[in-house]
């Protein structure tokens, strides 16, 4: 039996309606924020979020670009590890800046890539950052990455009572590697 004209434009309306729906959902799921730094939105997002949820909340920036499959640069998408759940493109005082947040090993993840800055001003400027309610201060880690290739991190690791969190500021240490224009700064706790 063969759907009738009406069933089908009525089907179609439907899917019309639906697909507004969806859109608007979308739209009113998006948050209002304005950051100075990558730093800014990484404490923001990454550090000061009370859990995952809110992560995945607070990353859906109003205006911010959404990249799936094939549009998340390969330094974002890692060796597979990572199971991203939402990546948005933006920028912050006129540079390019990702933010990812996804789940590692049961694990939430939370991660920021910026263009190169100083290495130096900027872990001096991490070990400030507040982390489980205190500054990070010195690091307890460094060291070459896997990936991307040729990149060094520096580390943070941080326990209070059932809480932890490890913080990882990475960087291609030579400036020569394909992602050198890039820096990111993750954070690791439980979900």
């Amino acid at each position: 039996m063969k759907p009738s004209r009406r069933t089908l434009s009525l089907l179609a309306a439907a899917v019309a309606v639906a697909a507004v729906g969806i859109q608007q959902v979308r739209a009113a799921a998006t948050v209002e924020a304005h950051y100075g730094s990558a730093l800014g939105a990484f404490s923001d997002v990454c550090v000061q979020s009370a859990n995952h949820g809110e992560m995945l909340r607070k990353v859906r920036i109003k205006g911010w670009e959404v990249l799936r499959d094939d549009a998340i640069p390969a330094m974002v998408q890692g060796n597979g590890m990572v199971s991203l759940a939402e990546v948005r493109r933006g920028q912050i005082a006129g540079q390019p800046v990702i933010l990812a947040v996804g789940e590692l090993s049961g694990t939430s993840f939370c991660h920021v890539y910026f263009h190169s800055t100083d290495t130096a001003a900027m872990q001096k400027r991490l070990q400030g950052l507040q982390v489980l309610g205190s500054p990070l201060n010195a690091s307890d880690f460094k060291g070459p990455l896997n990936f991307p290739e040729g990149w060094s991190a520096v580390g943070w690791h941080r326990t209070v009572g059932q809480d932890w969190r490890a913080v990882h500021y990475s960087f291609d240490p030579d400036g020569r590697g394909p992602n050198a224009a890039w820096q990111a700064i993750e954070i690791t706790r439980k979900i």
